[in-house]
Formats: C-alpha cells, structure tokens, sequence
C-alpha cells in the first residue's frame, strides 16, 4: 500500500472549468460518442450527463435496454488528484464488475486512447476524463423509506463490501479528511465554525474518539470500502421499492470495514421521534449477507458520531470557500447537527445493545 497523503490539496482546489461543449467534444474525440451534455453539481470535478443524439441498434457496446437513448456519466478529473488516485477509482469499479455483475454500479467506458488512460486539454491543462454507465432511479433523499426498503439497502451495502474484500491497489492507501475513522484530522477546521455552541461540543467529541478509536479499529477488520453511503449517492428504483444504483467512488478508501456502515446508518438518523428508527432494519440487511463481528457492532456509535461531526465540520470550510456552490456543499449539514446532538442522548453501550439485536434477530448470531 502506498504512503497516505491527506486530500486537503484536492478539497481546496477548484473544479475544472469545464462546460457542456467541451463534454461534447471529449465525448466524440474520446468515445466516439455524439451526445448532448447537461452539467451536474459536483464537489470536486466537472461531471455531466451524457444523452447519445440517435438511438444505436439494440447489442451495441452503449446501448441501455432502460433507456430510448443511452446515458453516461462524463467526468473532468480535479487535476489535484493523484493520477495513481484516478487510476485506484477506475480498477475498483472493474473490480466490482467482476465479482458481482449484477450488483447496481457504475461501469467504466474505455476511451480509444491506449496507455494512461482518455485526457482532453482544456487550456493549458491536460485532464483526465472518466467515462461511466448512467444508472436510472430516484435520489434515495426523494424516497419514504419502508423497513423492506432499509433491509435491502443494508444487503446492498454488505454485497458491495463483499466484492471489494479481495480488491486491492497500492493507491488504496490514501488519507481522505472524510474518514470517520481518523476525525481528528478535522480539528484544524473547528476555528471557522460560525457558531460558538458547536465548537466546544465538537471539540470535546473529538478528543473522546482520538483517545479510543485508534487501538479499538486495530482489532476489526479492514478493507477498501466505498466510505460515502449518502442518500445523494444512493439511487432507488421506486416501482420496485429496491436498490437502483450505488454511485460516486470518490472518496474510497483503505480502512475498517464497520467504517462503511457507520458512514451508512450517519444519515439514517431520524429527524424526530425515536432517532434509530431506521437503523434496526438497515443493519438486519448488511448482516444477513455479511455478518458483524461483535466489536463492529460496539464501534458503530462512535464511527456515527464522527461521521455527522465530520458532516458538520468539513462543509463549513467547503462552503466558506465556495460560496457559489454552498447549497450542494451543505446540503446535509444541518441534519448533521441536530442528529448529533440527539445521538449524543443516548449512551454508546444503549446503542450498540439495540444495533446488536437488531444484527442478532436476523441471523442469531454475531461473528465473536
């Protein structure tokens, strides 16, 4: 594995000025591909859908039985990203194809060109570009959730942390700020949180995790992970009430797999009435494929609680700095902090005694 580098370079810098003409054209150049591009809210990278012009024939290489005209996902890289990075994220998602065809994700275009991969100059600067399948469904945050659906995105989740157990790359060592794993790395930041309220209150938070997290993740197991269950990076097919899509490997990484269901069950937590309504359900469905070990299950509250401080902290840096797209960057924030502070009324051993059960009622077991 590589050394780790924070990503604070990547995160601070600009996304590349990109727009829907030059889409087109690296689509045509590129792919062959003759589409018309509509831009896409990103953090880091220029992204925009692709909708091919003409029909192909039914058994070509783009064609989407789903839709009358295929659609793709064409991103312009940040140039701040490592190309090792870049090329980390491309063999994952070949990775997946692999040993779970019929898990819903992305699949990776090849470009015409050979070597290091498709880049198109914009300006003076050379881009790599990443081409990737348009996955049809409803944004998981525009869907009521129902326990039969929170089971199935649990399975979900468990059967992509199943494919990617055996994926290795010595890129995957990379160090993200988004990382509930490692939250002190957020500390800097806490000076330019606006309200004074949650400075103490996060400060304190994460003096608790840096002093027990670290040698308790020793003992769990680890392993690349997806690291983003957001709902914007979840898609539903709603007539099927089931799990449409799993997008955005931005922010993979190396590290411990109860990481990947903490950072899940983080926007689980329930606006108002009991705050882990959600929660039994979602971990009954990861456990059923893949089953905890019991100091997974232990972890779980504090990697929770270090994501939604994360969620609170990092988009108040990021909306600082761009302001123009400060909507999308806090888009999660302020359920962020009303979540912790009602996850912060309930004991950890409360917690994990109720996510335990959970895990425990659907397989009557948890892997010691």
């Amino acid at each position: 594995m590589s050394e780790p580098r924070v990503d604070v370079n990547l995160l601070a810098s600009d996304a590349p000025a990109a727009d829907c003409g030059d889409a087109r054209r690296a689509a045509w150049e590129l792919y062959g591909i003759e589409a018309a591009a509509t831009a896409i809210a990103g953090e880091r990278d220029a992204n925009f859908l692709l909708t091919a012009e003409n029909r192909p024939p039914r058994g070509t290489a783009f064609f989407n039985r789903a839709d009358e005209r295929p659609r793709w996902m064409l991103k312009f890289i940040n140039p701040a990203e490592d190309s090792a990075e870049s090329d980390f994220q491309d063999a994952l998602l070949r990775h997946v194809a692999r040993r779970d065809p019929g898990l819903p994700v992305p699949r990776l275009i090849s470009g015409s060109t050979a070597g290091e991969g498709p880049h198109y100059t914009l300006g003076e600067r050379r881009l790599r570009v990443r081409l990737v399948t348009w996955l049809a469904g409803t944004s998981l945050d525009k869907v009521t959730m129902s326990p039969k659906l929170l089971g199935t995105l649990g399975s979900g989740l468990a059967r992509l942390d199943l494919a990617l157990a055996s994926f290795r790359h010595p890129a995957s060592g990379r160090t993200l700020l988004w990382n509930g794993s490692q939250p002190g790395r957020a500390r800097p930041y806490l000076p330019l949180l606006d309200d004074m309220e949650q400075r103490p209150v996060l400060e304190a938070l994460l003096d608790r995790l840096e002093e027990q997290l670290p040698l308790r993740l020793k003992a769990v197991p680890h392993q690349v992970i997806h690291n983003d269950f957001n709902p914007h990076n979840v898609l539903i097919d709603a007539e099927a009430d089931a799990l449409g899509g799993i997008i955005d490997f931005g922010d993979a990484l190396y590290g411990p797999r109860v990481n990947e269901l903490a950072t899940a069950l983080a926007y689980q937590v329930s606006d108002e009435g009991d705050v882990m309504a959600r929660m039994p359900a979602f971990v009954a469905g990861y456990q059923r494929v893949l089953p905890l070990t019991d100091e997974e299950i232990r972890l779980l509250p504090m990697l929770i609680a270090a994501r939604l401080a994360l969620s609170v902290i990092l988009t108040q840096w990021r909306a600082q700095r761009y302001p123009a797209n400060r909507a999308y960057i806090l888009r999660h924030r302020v359920r962020a902090w009303s979540g912790l502070q009602r996850w912060r009324a309930i004991g950890d051993d409360s917690i994990a005694d109720r996510l335990a059960s959970a895990a425990m009622e659907r397989t009557g077991y948890v892997q010691r």
